[in-house]
């Protein structure tokens, strides 16, 4: 009688610290997951901002994007900085992504990129694109494994600006 009770409890046991360890590595993955797409979507937005530069300083005229979820409808922009500054191209930019179906990865019913300044409140997972003049920083925000608060931060120059002067 007794050796089947320490059978049972021995096998709950076996079966408690493999479930732990399961959840544990469920956790790590999901962690990574979603430190992935928020590195994703971080790139993103900086790669749409200068190959969209690249093709003005080409001296084309305006961007063109294709949207895939607004009736593939194509995007335009004008290149002129007099008809589109640096906070007007990065809004439509914006626009544009979040059109594309992009996401926060820890808020899903959030946008994933939005226009803000420094000291606005920014929630985890979000991409904020800071416009001051013709430079643009982009902040995203993310938690790691022990829920500590990390930012992936970086700026770029519009160089509209210096082929006008």
């Amino acid at each position: 009688m007794f050796k089947f009770f320490f059978f049972r409890l021995f096998l709950i046991f076996v079966f408690l610290i493999s479930f732990t360890s399961i959840y544990y590595d469920f956790k790590e993955h999901n962690i990574n997951t979603k430190l992935q797409t928020l590195k994703f979507n971080h790139e993103s937005i900086i790669r749409l901002f200068n190959s969209s530069m690249h093709i003005c300083h080409l001296g084309e005229k305006e961007i063109e994007l294709k949207t895939s979820k607004l009736n593939n409808e194509i995007y335009k922009m004008s290149c002129n900085v007099f008809e589109n500054d640096t906070s007007q191209i990065v809004d439509k930019l914006i626009f544009y992504l979040n059109s594309e179906d992009f996401k926060n990865p820890y808020v899903i019913n959030l946008k994933a990129f939005y226009l803000g300044k420094e000291n606005d409140k920014q929630e985890i997972g979000s991409t904020k694109i800071i416009v001051n003049g013709k430079i643009i920083t982009v902040k995203s925000l993310y938690l790691d494994k022990k829920e500590n608060i990390h930012q992936l931060r970086n700026s770029i120059n519009d160089k509209r600006y210096d082929q006008s002067e």
